[in-house]
């Protein structure tokens, strides 16, 4: 059994989900503002950091090129 993380947005349920972090001043409100922009995984083998991105691309109708550069930044 999978740990479920006490975190709000799990709702006590086993879910995957990465987090984006911007720069404070910078005008990115959702994840549409983000085309053209840096985006840095963690690992190809990663549900949160990496399969999940893909699946909200693919719900917006795209995939990696809507990004400007993407980018494994590794795990250990």
């Amino acid at each position: 059994m999978a740990p479920v993380f006490d975190d709000e947005r799990t709702s006590g349920k086993l879910v995957y989900f990465c987090d984006g972090v911007v720069h404070y001043e910078a005008s990115v409100q959702t994840f549409s503002d983000l085309p053209g922009s840096s985006w840095a995984y963690n690992d190809v083998y990663s549900l949160s950091g990496y399969y999940s991105l893909l699946n909200k691309l693919g719900e917006s109708g795209t995939d990696e090129s809507f990004f400007g550069n993407v980018s494994c930044s590794g795990s250990t």
